[in-house]
């Protein structure tokens, strides 16, 4: 939505149609029990389906709008390949100034593909991969692979190359927020980097942070910084689980495994990563054959990545991976819609524990913080549902709920049915699993350490990311503009209003004081106007060139209509 905005007059009318029928599609799989999990396979399944649809529409919508920014012209660019000067767009796509890690995903034309009659004996002749170079960026090449690569055209049968690939992380300098920069795939032109990570046995450490994992697959982490240590931070913990889709019911502890090897999978200087492997010799084991742990750390960031990657070969379980905060009698705050909320356990009377058990898990929506007088620690997921504040300073985050079936009646947990009694085999989860975290500590509880932990949240589950434009034809260019300013403000929405032509920002004070906000575009504003959510127009606002400014109450949903102007 962020970058059809930014689009001439806000999007053209079959951007916004498709833009409106990929919504169509999202809200059609958010029914109540659909979007909770209790629900049969099939609608699960059909679940699954819609949101990959929703996913595919977007990215075309984004890739549509991106390639328009950069004034990329596809039917120019089909018919002339020997002109093509391979360029990475870059985008951030955070409301905000950003520079630091990039993700990249780079590609590199090594033969082209003949397609259709007589094929056979016009398929190119293979070149040399070129070194893997962005301008003014440092580059570390973290996997590679080959692959045949479309280039589309509206006016043409799309054209077929045989590609490299490589998926590598790269530092750039500050980018403005919600914008695109096109660099060209060349050159040396490398700044410092700034606290690079050093890899030495099992130890990654940028100076800022330490971890050290030892051969028994024990993680350590030290915040210089704070000169805060917290030992064995990760750890795996599984218990069978006799419940159904509504209600858990857990029982023993099960076997985890053992870590049986720990290795070095990247080396930095951007990114430094350690592996832990873990393999059980049960065979109902959780974590299946092999389950591994990738611990990696990247340069100038105080952030902990944790990815998760094993295989289900068990039933009626709950697989979940510990984290140690190391705050004692933490007060919980977890992220929600629009506000964060603190998080305390039920205290029901008898009578009401009777019909139902306080189920001690709570929803997890993008991060959940330990904050305490001393410090606080925070964890932002990638897709994860579910975690568990321990008071102890630990959050268990759930990996795997396998389950058979709907609804039973004879869990002392939940007497009676809850819905309808089928068989769920699918909610099994059997099968390959991955899963992703990342953990960073802070200073003591104030409003701007929590104005610090959605920003973490935010750089981790949107980072910025770079991918080749293998057909660009033109020279560097930089487009776009959508960033927010203002203490405890953060960012709801930007996108194509319903009035042809404007635009919705939209934003939400975090914060019980009110506080003074901006919005600056990447053009003169020539109207601006306070309006509800559903875009009723109310008080108009003034603007001054590409910045308008306004209050926000505290807790308070701020929607904003502008129109900018146009360039001629």
């Amino acid at each position: 939505e962020p970058w059809l905005a930014l689009a001439p007059h806000a999007g053209a009318a079959a951007a916004r149609a498709l833009l409106t029928a990929a919504w169509r599609t999202l809200l059609h799989a958010h029914p109540h029990d659909t979007l909770c999990g209790t629900s049969i396979d099939a609608v699960a399944d059909a679940f699954d389906a819609r949101l990959a649809s929703v996913e595919q529409q977007g990215a075309g919508l984004r890739e549509d709008a991106l390639l328009e920014l950069v004034a990329h012209d596809r039917d120019a660019a089909r018919a002339a390949p020997e002109s093509w000067r391979p360029a990475v767009l870059l985008r951030n796509p955070a409301a905000r100034p950003r520079g630091g890690v990039v993700e990249l995903s780079l590609a590199a034309t090594l033969a082209d593909v003949a397609v259709g009659p007589g094929s056979a004996t016009r398929q190119g002749a293979r070149r040399s991969r070129p070194p893997w170079r962005v301008k003014g960026m440092i580059v570390q090449v973290l996997a590679r692979r080959e692959r045949v690569m479309l280039t589309e055209s509206p006016r043409a049968y799309p054209d077929a190359d045989l590609v490299a690939e490589v998926d590598a992380v790269g530092w750039a300098t500050t980018m403005a927020g919600y914008s695109v920069e096109a660099r060209p795939q060349a050159g040396r032109n490398e700044p410092a980097l700034p606290h690079p990570v050093v890899v030495e046995d099992n130890t990654l450490d940028n100076g800022l942070v330490r971890i050290e994992v030892s051969a028994s697959g024990e993680v350590s982490l030290w915040d210089r910084a704070r000169d805060r240590r917290v030992n064995n931070v990760l750890s795996l913990e599984r218990r069978r689980d006799v419940g159904d889709s509504y209600t858990p019911a857990l029982r023993d502890a099960l076997d985890v495994g053992r870590p049986r090897r720990v290795r070095v999978l990247h080396r930095g200087p951007i990114r430094g990563a350690i592996a832990i492997e873990y393999a059980s010799r049960a065979r109902d084991a959780g974590v299946g054959g092999v389950c591994t742990l990738v611990v990696s750390l990247d340069a100038d960031s105080h952030a902990v990545r944790v990815h998760v990657r094993g295989e289900n070969r068990a039933r009626d379980h709950r697989l979940r991976l510990r984290v140690a905060t190391a705050i004692a009698g933490p007060v919980t705050l977890a992220d929600a819609a629009f506000l964060p909320v603190v998080r305390e356990a039920l205290d029901l009377p008898p009578a009401e524990r009777s019909m139902e058990h306080v189920v001690p898990t709570a929803p997890l929506h993008r991060w959940v913080a330990h904050l305490g007088a001393s410090g606080s620690a925070a964890i932002a997921s990638d897709g994860l549902a579910e975690y568990e504040s321990a008071e102890e300073g630990a959050l268990f985050i759930t990996l795997v709920r396998a389950i058979g079936q709907l609804s039973r009646h004879d869990l002392p947990e939940r007497p009676g049915h809850a819905g309808w009694p089928a068989e769920t085999p699918g909610a099994q989860c059997i099968g390959p699993y991955e899963a992703s975290i990342a953990l960073q500590l802070f200073d003591a509880d104030s409003p701007s350490v929590r104005d610090a932990i959605a920003q973490f949240a935010e750089d981790m589950l949107l980072p910025i990311t770079g991918e080749t434009l293998r057909s660009n034809l033109r020279d560097p260019v930089r487009a776009g503009r959508i960033e927010l300013s203002g203490d405890g403000l953060a960012f709801s929405a930007a996108a194509p209003a319903r009035r042809a032509g404007w635009i919705v920002l939209r934003c939400v004070n975090r914060r019980e004081t009110s506080e003074r906000g901006a919005w600056q575009l990447h053009s003169t504003i020539a109207e601006a106007v306070r309006a509800r959510l559903d875009e009723t127009e109310g008080v108009p606002l003034v603007a001054n060139g590409p910045l308008v400014e306004f209050v926000a109450a505290g807790h308070e949903i701020v929607t904003i209509l502008v129109r900018v102007v146009e360039p001629t």
